[in-house]
């Protein structure tokens, strides 16, 4: 059996806007609020920064 440590806070907000960009939510020229973001993801503004 192999450990994988798990994702980064980072990672996760990264995934998560990756998700948000290929389900068309997040299109070409959108900007990203950081606020919106963090209050979704339940953490700080800065780690969305």
């Amino acid at each position: 059996m192999s450990f994988k440590a798990p994702d980064s806070l980072s990672e996760q907000i990264a995934q998560h806007l990756g998700q948000l960009i290929i389900t068309g939510e997040l299109k070409s020229g959108d900007r990203i609020q950081e606020l919106r973001v963090a209050n979704e993801l339940n953490v700080s503004r800065g780690s969305v920064r």
